[in-house]
């Protein structure tokens, strides 16, 4: 989730010490992301949180595509090193979407859309 609060800044030589800046509340925007070994395969920016049924009924789905072409599945130990990829690729795109400074809801879910493609 991205909070678009700013946390910390500097002011201009000589300006005023306190600039207001827009405060977003908006819904929680959930991000699912796929990553293979050269790129981001799949992604899903949702309104709201992913549960558990949720994930299950996914996970079903797709473990029945693989086992019918025959692709073989490795389950990775949670804060596997493996995962630092996509974790990296995750902090570039919400500094994408801060820095685009969105002033509303339809702003942030537009810039976090926007994002993958330019740091992709």
């Amino acid at each position: 989730m991205i909070s678009c609060n700013r946390k910390k800044g500097r002011s201009p030589i000589g300006g005023p010490l306190v600039l207001r800046v827009p405060n977003i509340r908006s819904r929680n925007i959930s991000i699912c992301c796929l990553m293979n070994r050269y790129a981001v395969a799949y992604k899903e920016i949702n309104f709201g949180q992913y549960n558990n049924q949720r994930l299950i009924l996914q996970a079903s789905i797709i473990l029945d595509c693989f086992t019918k072409k025959g692709i073989e599945i490795y389950y990775l130990p949670p804060y596997s090193p493996f995962l630092n990829h996509v974790e990296k690729v995750f902090s570039k795109w919400e500094v994408y979407a801060k820095s685009s400074r969105p002033e509303d809801e339809p702003e942030l879910f537009y810039s976090m859309t926007d994002g993958l493609a330019t740091i992709a």
